[in-house]
């Protein structure tokens, strides 16, 4: 599963006013229930189970939060980069300016996990990365991580 087949321009927000993990959360499942009609809190619930079982901040600035929701009907991704870095409980103690949330549907396990590897291999390029912090548009977001 390729990232330009989960991501598009529309689901990428920059420079988002964000304090703080909660409201990180709260954001991605707002924009999930805009996107697809499921109920927030429903997201809400499914990343915040996910956060429990350890943060899905990285390191080195990046969050990927992630989750099976059902009523889901099919994979989606969400991309942010904050206003400025939010405090969200990275093991390496730095706050994230990058997240990039993946969402698929209950059950689906093979395209979560093909997913979470497209975007993982994409992240490990510092140029990617760089790229993603430089960006002035969505379809500069896009295209960092089509390269």
């Amino acid at each position: 599963m390729g990232i330009t087949n989960l991501l598009q321009a529309a689901d990428v927000y920059l420079d988002v006013d964000l304090a703080s993990k909660k409201d990180v959360l709260r954001f991605l499942s707002d924009r999930v229930s805009e996107k697809c009609g499921s109920r927030a809190d429903l997201c809400r619930n499914a990343l915040a189970a996910r956060e429990k079982l350890g943060s899905t901040a990285i390191g080195a600035g990046i969050a990927f939060p992630h989750a099976q929701l059902e009523g889901l009907d099919r994979a989606m991704a969400i991309f942010v980069r904050p206003a400025t870095p939010v405090p969200y409980a990275a093991g390496d103690d730095g706050p994230v300016d990058l997240i990039m949330m993946l969402l698929t549907p209950a059950g689906d396990t093979k395209a979560h996990l093909e997913g979470l590897a497209s975007f993982a291999r994409a992240l490990r390029a510092p140029e990617t990365v760089q790229a993603l912090r430089d960006a002035q548009s969505p379809a500069d977001i896009i295209a960092a991580f089509s390269n």
